[in-house]
């Protein structure tokens, strides 16, 4: 099977990198890792992003090992998945970028 393209929104980014810094700020083995995991998450999502839609479209994926889940859409005639965010598991929905 084809693998899926990715593109990560620039949100995303800030807020994979802010969980890292966090996580850094306690241990950067544990950041590390975090990263590590995170990667591998978003990879496997190229091979099978067909998860169950959440809402308006939004499939979730939730990275191992960690409260943080990957906010995504899949496009299947162009083969691509968008990543929306990376975000706490328990953060507010309210305060999410409608971009």
């Amino acid at each position: 099977m084809k693998k899926f393209k990715v593109s990560i929104l620039p949100e995303a980014e800030d807020e994979l990198r802010d969980a890292y810094k966090y996580y850094k700020e306690i241990n950067i083995k544990l950041a590390t890792r975090f990263l590590k995991t995170t990667k591998s998450t978003v990879n496997d999502l190229r091979k099978m992003p067909m998860y169950q839609i959440k809402f308006d479209q939004i499939r979730l994926r939730i990275i191992r090992k960690s409260p943080y889940v990957i906010h995504f859409m899949v496009d299947e005639k162009s083969h691509t998945i968008k990543i929306y965010g990376i975000r706490h598991g328990a953060s507010n929905p309210e305060t999410w970028s409608k971009k």
